[in-house]
């Protein structure tokens, strides 16, 4: 039975968040918690597009793991370090697109995807790093202060409690920042 369930696993996985989606959606269409600045039209389809481009890059150096080695690992990470400290060209005002509106101002389209490239690049330098089992440069792909998010933290903590390294795992835990449940 568990390596049917395993054999399963992409339809299971996808089949639950389908599920999840589709509730989510209509929450969010009939329940709306706060106006929204950005049209579903334009959020909907870049969100969805993280979700898949990141879960493509997780299956994709999982599956080039072996073929790639620790020499080849080392050089897609380099390669990754050096897209993500590429300069971006920044777009004169006339030909930024507004795409939405924000408690900021406007919300721009090469905003958006600046912010897509910087998602991508760090959701695979973390992967990487948990291929080549280096959980100090997972640690490094989160800003400090994001590093006291909840799950963050146990994300962390659960790298460095594989690595052997509880009392650090304790530390990260512990300074986690806990925020009062809002309904």
């Amino acid at each position: 039975m568990p390596s049917a369930v395993i054999a399963a696993e992409p339809v299971i996985r996808l089949s639950c968040f389908s599920g999840v989606l589709v509730l989510m959606a209509l929450w969010e269409a009939l329940s709306p918690r706060r106006p929204q600045s950005v049209r579903r039209l334009l959020r909907w389809p870049n969100n969805l597009g993280l979700v898949v481009l990141n879960t493509f890059v997780v299956r994709l150096i999982e599956a080039l793991q072996p073929a790639l080695g620790r020499v080849g690992l080392e050089r897609l990470k380099q390669r990754m370090i050096a897209l993500s400290a590429e300069p971006v060209r920044k777009l004169e005002a006339k030909e930024r697109q507004v795409v939405g509106w924000g408690s900021g101002g406007a919300i721009y389209a090469d905003d958006l995807a600046e912010r897509s490239r910087v998602s991508a690049v760090r959701s695979a330098l973390q992967d990487i790093a948990d291929a080549q089992g280096d959980v100090d440069a997972f640690i490094a792909q989160y800003e400090e202060p994001v590093r006291k998010v909840p799950k963050i933290a146990a994300e962390i903590a659960r790298r460095l409690l594989a690595a052997g390294r509880a009392e650090e795992a304790w530390q990260t835990i512990e300074e986690t920042e806990h925020r009062p449940w809002r309904a």
